[in-house]
């Protein structure tokens, strides 16, 4: 962890995330709000207003993921095995979404299509929220560096919850981005889907931050969910030891700094 670089890598990681997630975000909160809109012709508008932009989006998260494979193997090592079927899910999602999107403008079967871009958001946005979900309540163990547990360890309550936090944060952002960029009835009718996609959002983020931690790390830790959302950041001092400082980071930089901290990269 003394290599500037592997901090810079870090920062790189955790800022593509953070791109990711605000601007594909509205993205996939377009799809899961699309079935909301009963008319074809307010569906059409809603995709349009993503047309655009909605695949240049995704490369945030294909920068995340070559950095971390580059810099970070170890860590990569890790995640890849542990998230393996919520990690091919979401990939499956967002090539539903692309298929979708596309054929629902060249065939006849358009309901059916919006259907599966609907379904393709929801099941992206959920699998993220597992995944984030399990960094955050500290699901992932390793021996030697090596996952151990079952592949559908991933499915327990906490990170369900998170998944439809996840589902109704990005819906929220979709219902914002609706109505800043269209007009007339969908405008004033989206305006009511944020009201309540917002309302679902704060009330699924406050129940996930007071849930109770199955296995607290350590004596210093909180019994909530919330006492993580603050981790502490190892940082070496001028006398060679290690001080820890708290810091907000996401929990995929929070991952790779414990794993830094057990195994330096070469």
């Amino acid at each position: 962890m003394n290599d500037p670089l592997s901090l810079v890598c870090i920062l790189i990681v955790a800022f593509a995330i953070t791109m990711y997630v605000l601007l594909d975000g509205f993205d996939l909160g377009v799809g899961i709000l699309l079935l909301t809109a009963r008319r074809h012709e307010e569906r059409d508008e809603l995709v349009e207003s993503i047309a655009p932009v909605w695949d240049g989006n995704e490369t945030w998260l294909i920068l995340a993921a070559i950095v971390l494979f580059g810099a970070f193997p170890l860590a990569y090592a890790i995640l890849a095995p542990a998230f393996y079927l919520p990690f091919m899910l979401m990939l499956v999602s967002l090539g539903l979404r692309g298929v979708g999107l596309e054929f629902r403008a060249h065939t006849p079967f358009k309901r059916f299509w919006d259907h599966a871009f609907c379904a393709g958001s929801t099941i992206a946005a959920f699998c993220q929220g597992l995944v984030a979900g399990d960094l955050l309540s500290g699901g992932v163990s390793t021996v030697g560096g090596r996952v151990v547990g079952h592949t559908f360890d991933v499915f327990t309550g906490f990170n369900c919850l998170m998944g439809m936090t996840a589902v109704a944060g990005y819906a929220t952002l979709g219902a914002a981005w609706i109505r800043w960029k269209t007009a007339g009835r969908v405008q004033r009718y989206e305006r009511s889907v944020l009201r309540v996609a917002l309302l679902a959002f704060l009330l699924l983020t406050a129940l996930s931050a007071h849930w109770p931690q199955a296995r607290p790390p350590s004596p210093r830790d909180g019994k909530h969910i919330r006492s993580r959302w603050c981790c502490r950041v190892w940082q070496p001092s001028d006398s060679g030891s290690s001080r820890s400082h708290p810091c907000m980071v996401t929990p995929t930089a929070s991952l790779l700094l414990s794993v830094l901290r057990q195994s330096p990269c070469s």
